[in-house]
């Protein structure tokens, strides 16, 4: 069973494992399909087709102001009631200091087309801030980069908090673990290989919340899958499947910048619509709502400590934040 919304791009990169008939079904458009659908009695159709109506939200612990399970919840319903719940936040440092910044894929659903640090994610119920960390990190580094190499950034408290409205998200409430990992100079320029695929793909591409991928953006996502595994053209259908959406995680980032922490606190002062909620919860002064941030010069305090112990050196000194204020 393929859900509806899915089943057009299927025919679109396989036309010949479908009969003439459906792909006549798919020129006169998806209303067709659905209009079968509908008058399909198949109990498990049905069944398919709602349950992608309702998905099933992660599950997130949700912690008391020491950091004690107290429960558990939806990460849809944690940011709708505001309950306090855990998250990481991973920085790259490269050899000069610099952070890399990811930029969220122009069809993202929030916060599309916006820097944002270099790794970041929710602490699944049951999880640990360690364990969510290497997950996100083989999800989500542009590189290979295993735990040993993390190293946490020490803040009062032992956690950096979190505790912003936003209308993109509702009550972000986190108890958040923060790292850095020191790059070497071959994994900036890696790095900045894979920034010039990433921007070439998303070249053109106007911007707005849940996007579809256009055909010749299909054409190198499949040409992606087979870089990622030989043989791709002679697997079968469900392990194709698999490779793909290996592949379509792959541009969901759209480019990489490495900027200072001070360069991007300046640049977020100037424009904070260029930042999505992972960097600004933690760094921006004023949130883009207007509410102050009374963490923002402590944590970013706490983050240039940590990259300077990590590079041995002051990188950034004339980008310091907060003694350096000009804008």
């Amino acid at each position: 069973l393929v859900p509806s919304n899915d089943f057009k791009g299927l025919v679109e990169l396989y036309p010949n494992e479908f009969s003439g008939s459906i792909r006549h079904l798919i020129g006169h458009g998806l209303h067709v399909l659905d209009k079968l659908l509908q008058q399909t009695d198949s109990h498990a159709i049905s069944l398919e087709r709602s349950s992608t109506t309702q998905p099933k939200q992660e599950m997130l612990d949700v912690v008391d102001e020491n950091n004690n399970v107290i429960g558990q919840i939806g990460k849809d319903d944690a940011h709708k009631t505001g309950a306090q719940h855990r998250g990481v936040t991973i920085l790259l440092v490269a050899p000069d200091g610099s952070v890399v910044f990811q930029r969220r894929a122009p069809n993202k659903k929030t916060f599309w087309d916006r820097l944002d640090v270099s790794v970041a994610g929710h602490v699944k119920s049951g999880s640990t801030y360690d364990e969510t960390a290497q997950a996100e990190l083989d999800e989500e580094s542009p590189i290979p980069i295993s735990y040993s190499r993390l190293r946490p950034v020490e803040v009062d408290g032992g956690y950096f908090k979190v505790d912003i409205k936003d209308p993109a998200i509702g009550h972000n409430r986190e108890l958040k673990k923060v790292y850095v990992a020191l790059l070497d100079e071959e994994e900036v320029q890696q790095i900045r290989k894979m920034d010039a695929e990433k921007r070439h793909f998303w070249q053109g591409y106007t911007p707005h919340s849940g996007g579809k991928f256009t055909e010749s953006q299909m054409r190198t996502i499949e040409q992606k899958a087979r870089e990622l595994r030989p043989g791709f053209d002679s697997l079968d259908f469900a392990d194709r499947e698999k490779v793909l959406a290996d592949a379509q995680a792959y541009f969901e980032v759209a480019g990489y910048e490495l900027m200072s922490m001070g360069q991007a606190m300046r640049r977020y002062e100037r424009n904070p619509k260029e930042f999505a909620d992972a960097f600004y919860s933690l760094f921006g002064g004023v949130f883009p709502n207007g509410d102050l941030n009374p963490n923002a010069e402590k944590y970013t305090a706490a983050i240039q400590r940590a990259i300077r112990n990590q590079v041995g050196k002051n990188p950034v000194q004339r980008e310091d934040f907060p003694t350096d204020k000009k804008v």
